[in-house]
């Protein structure tokens, strides 16, 4: 039987799992999620006062990151706007360090994560058949295709990882094809490239031949679907509004940051007026490019701060090379960074949440077992 600290764990990914797809009214739902949100939090440090006296090299700088938000909050001209990125940014830290100083079986947690990333797959693929017979991009309760992709992306990352290693477990195969075709399925031209570059990288490593042959099936299926957009991105640049849209938006930010190159503008503040294919845009806009965001937003300093957390995270991953149940990490921050270079996927909230869950679920300080291990799981 579970005992009340695995009941906890066990509610948790539940409670994330599950809730956002409940029929409850949309603002009721928000307050909820945020106070259950704030409510595990506060018992949790309640409980473990220790964490923070414990920080290792990538946490201390990713707190860095979060102060020198609040230090400079006198930047801003729309407060409410910073504070709704000073509270994504605070969420993820939190789910990263209570993750990873859970104290339950490091192996128990990434099936409890595989689990419901495979449930969102799942969600995702209904909506997408159901919303005009699967012929367009989707605008869901949940989010636009792009951002869909972006989440789906997570689980590509790791179980990636897993079955690159040889790895034959039928949780984390199903859960991989579901997400991979949801991708696919989106329209989302990034992540579907990103996905193609991912599975093409595999093909360099020592697989199986039944693997190998596989995933080449797997990337020549995702090659013939999106071969149309291939080309006209290659042959027609000049009048893709998504690139065009993308390359002035770019512009913006290259001049906010030069505007403010120490600190930055603020989080959330950079204004954009666009006119293009005959349509006007005017308002806040994300940079579609992690890296011109932060400098943009949190200029020199933030982005050194940001750098040295990603850093020391890599390092981090690549001292656990021989950990199975940490090294598969390395897959999440290869998908999500190259397909962050063309979508704002670290500013949204549910991504945020999934993407720092699951960094500190593989960082977690359970369970260190050798690469021989990789079949046990």
């Amino acid at each position: 039987m579970m005992n009340i600290k695995q009941l906890y764990y066990f509610f948790i990914f539940v409670f994330i799992t599950f809730f956002p797809y409940t029929i409850i009214p949309f603002k009721i739902k928000i307050f909820i999620f945020e106070f259950v949100l704030l409510l595990m939090t506060f018992l949790f440090l309640l409980l473990r006062t220790d964490v923070f006296l414990k920080l290792r090299k990538f946490e201390i700088f990713y707190l860095l990151y979060f102060l020198f938000q609040i230090i400079f909050i006198w930047r801003y001209q729309f407060v409410l706007r910073e504070l709704f990125g000073l509270h994504i940014i605070l969420y993820s830290y939190l789910f990263m360090i209570i993750f990873s100083n859970l104290q339950f079986d490091k192996k128990v947690l990434i099936k409890y994560l595989t689990l419901s990333y495979m449930f969102f797959a799942i969600v995702v693929l209904f909506l997408i058949v159901t919303y005009n017979g699967g012929t367009h991009k989707i605008i869901t309760f949940l989010g636009k295709s792009n951002y869909l992709a972006s989440i789906l992306l997570i689980p590509v990352g790791y179980i990636g990882v897993f079955l690159f290693n040889g790895i034959k477990n039928y949780l984390y195969i199903f859960t991989f094809i579901i997400s991979s075709v949801d991708i696919v399925l989106l329209k989302s031209r990034t992540a579907t490239l990103v996905l193609a570059l991912y599975l093409f990288m595999g093909l360099f490593l020592k697989l199986s031949k039944i693997y190998r042959v596989l995933l080449i099936v797997f990337f020549a299926a995702i090659f013939y679907f999106i071969r149309e957009n291939i080309f006209l991105l290659l042959t027609d640049v000049e009048n893709d509004y998504n690139v065009l849209l993308r390359v002035i938006i770019w512009q913006d930010y290259i001049h906010v940051f030069l505007e403010h190159i120490y600190i930055g503008i603020g989080l959330q503040q950079v204004l954009t007026n666009i006119t293009t294919f005959g349509s006007h845009l005017v308002g806040f806009t994300q940079a579609h490019n992690f890296i011109l965001q932060i400098f943009a937003e949190s200029g020199i300093v933030g982005f050194s701060l940001f750098f040295l957390f990603l850093y020391t995270l890599f390092r981090f991953i690549i001292k656990k090379k021989n950990d199975i149940y940490t090294f598969p990490l390395i897959g999440v921050l290869i998908v999500v960074l190259l397909h962050g270079l063309a979508e704002p996927n670290l500013t949204g909230k549910l991504f945020s949440i999934y993407f720092f869950m699951t960094i500190g679920i593989f960082t977690n300080k359970q369970t260190i077992l050798k690469k021989d291990d990789y079949a046990k799981i």
